[in-house]
């Protein structure tokens, strides 16, 4: 986003299928993360602000005539009179808006994967819808091509289009997002707050064994790095495979984690990948070099 002032006020939001830019004051406060029936719920400390709904349909919706369903139903709600929506376009979306004071609507299809894509503004105001709204759908674009990025509380990341999300944690302070590849290789992206007290008196590279033992792995090396220019560490580990003869035998997956230590924002950073020995891997350095994993 160009512009520095635009860029502090603003965070990223990405899944497998889109990515926008929304303001730092909307958070998380709800979500189903499936592939083909999802949703988002934006929150400030007013309450909600946005929703965010995809899903599979059968074939290409006539976006503006979906949105005018759902405006007349809620003012049928309402007990009000019909009103078609003041229809624009805006980036990628359709958009349509009744009275101020109502709801706003924007809406966008993605044919490769026939994916219906609905925002919900609770209330439309036009200053507001200007200044705040207008950005974000300007912002958002449909996800197609070899790379996706995903972006979730705050912790960012962009991998090949192979790799799908598996799970999310999301704790007060810290995040972690799962993703897996055809190959069963896995790749966890951390963030953890408040370092000095989670370090204590360990160094970064006795924190990553640690945590890592934590989570039954078998630490096989570990060692004090620079990573991303800042302090760090790098670990070689296994993990027991997930895949049914890998399971049955017992068999260990090779792995490997990166962490760095951002003294600044007081941040602990890890990249950690693991799977069958003979299955691609993705060269974690480059992943951690990224500007945007945050």
């Amino acid at each position: 986003m160009a512009g520095t002032e635009a860029s502090q006020s603003t965070t990223r939001l990405a899944w497998r299928w889109f990515a926008a830019s929304i303001p730092k004051t909307w958070e998380i406060a709800a979500y189903h993360l499936d592939d083909h029936d999802g949703q988002l719920q934006l929150h400030d400390r007013d309450g909600l602000q946005a929703q965010l709904i995809w899903k599979t349909v059968k074939r290409a919706p006539d976006l503006r005539r979906l949105m005018d369903d759902i405006h007349r139903r809620a003012r049928e709600t309402a007990k009000l009179p019909p009103q078609p929506l003041t229809f624009s376009t805006i980036g990628v979306c359709a958009v349509g808006h009744g009275e101020p004071g109502e709801a706003a609507y924007a809406s966008a299809f993605l044919p490769t994967a026939k994916l219906l894509l609905q925002w919900y503004c609770p209330r439309f105001e036009p200053a507001e819808f200007t200044e705040v709204w207008e950005p974000v759908l300007r912002s958002f674009a449909l996800a197609e091509g070899e790379s996706r990025e995903w972006a979730l509380f705050n912790a960012r990341i962009t991998l090949p289009a192979r790799f799908v999300f598996t799970e999310v944690l999301p704790q007060p302070a810290n995040i972690r997002m799962d993703f897996s590849d055809p190959k069963r290789v896995q790749l966890r992206v951390r963030r953890f707050g408040m370092a000095s007290v989670l370090l204590g008196s360990d160094d970064e590279a006795a924190f990553l064994d640690r945590l890592l033992r934590g989570e039954h792995a078998a630490i096989d090396a570990r060692e004090s790095a620079t990573i991303n220019g800042r302090a760090g560490a790098r670990v070689r580990f296994r993990r027991r495979g997930t895949r049914a003869l890998d399971q049955l035998t017992g068999r260990w997956w090779p792995g490997e984690a990166l962490l760095w230590h951002d003294r600044d924002t007081q941040r602990l950073h890890t990249i950690e990948q693991w799977g069958p020995r003979r299955a691609l891997r993705l060269d974690l350095d480059a992943l951690a070099r990224q500007s945007h994993v945050v």
